[in-house]
C-alpha cells in the first residue's frame, strides 16, 4: 500500500512528506478505523484508502506535526471508515422467513433509508456552520471523541471545546429549528 501511494507522487519532496505522514499517523489512523469498523482487516483497507486520498493532497499539508494535520488525518480515515462501513451495509440481506430486506446490522432497509435522509439533511446544515464549530461538532458527534481528546487533537483548551460545541448546537438549532442535535 505504502509503495503504491509513493509511486503516485511525482516530486521527491512530496514523497518525503508522504513518508513522514505515513510513519507519524498510521498507528493513530488504524486505531480510529478499528474503532469505527470493529474489524482489523476492514480497518487496514480503510487506512489504505485514506492514505490514497491523502496522497492527492500532500502538497497542501504545511506541517507534519500540528493539530490541523492530525485532525485532518483523523477525519479522513474516520470518514473513509464510515464510507466503507456504509457500503458494506447497503447490501440488503433477506433471510428465510423474513418479509422485509434487512441490513447486515439487522435493521429493516426502509428504516435505514429514512435515517440516511435525515443524516444527509443534518450534514447539509452542519456544512453551513463556521469551520471552528463544524470541526468540533464533527469530532464529537460523528467521531465520538471526548472533549479531552478533541482538545488534544485541535490543541485547544477543553473549555474552548465545550464552548464551541455549545455554540455549534445553538447555531444548528437556529438553522434547523429542531430541539436536539447531538447528545454530547
Amino acid at each position: 500500500m505504502f509503495f503504491m501511494c509513493m509511486s503516485s507522487l511525482s516530486i521527491e519532496e512530496d514523497r518525503s512528506s508522504f513518508e513522514k505522514l505515513y510513519m507519524e499517523y498510521r498507528g493513530l489512523m488504524y486505531s480510529v478505523a478499528v474503532n469505527v469498523l470493529h474489524d482489523q482487516h476492514l480497518a487496514e483497507d480503510a487506512v489504505h484508502n485514506a492514505f490514497l486520498k491523502i496522497s492527492n493532497h500532500v502538497k497542501k499539508i504545511s506541517s507534519m506535526d500540528c493539530h490541523k494535520t492530525k485532525a485532518f488525518m483523523v477525519i479522513v480515515v474516520r470518514n473513509t471508515s464510515i464510507d466503507l462501513y456504509n457500503r458494506r451495509k447497503k447490501t440488503p440481506l433477506l433471510f428465510p422467513g423474513d418479509t422485509e430486506p434487512m441490513t447486515p446490522g439487522g435493521e429493516p432497509v426502509e428504516d435505514t433509508v429514512c435515517d440516511r435522509i435525515e443524516i444527509e439533511e443534518l450534514r447539509e446544515k452542519i456544512g453551513l456552520l463556521p469551520e471552528i464549530y463544524r470541526e468540533v461538532l464533527i469530532l464529537r458527534c460523528v467521531h465520538e471523541f471526548s472533549g479531552r481528546e478533541i482538545s488534544k487533537i485541535l490543541n485547544i483548551n477543553e473549555a474552548t471545546v465545550r464552548k464551541r460545541l455549545e455554540r455549534a448546537r445553538e447555531r444548528l438549532l437556529t438553522i434547523s429549528g429542531k430541539e436536539a442535535v447531538c447528545h454530547a
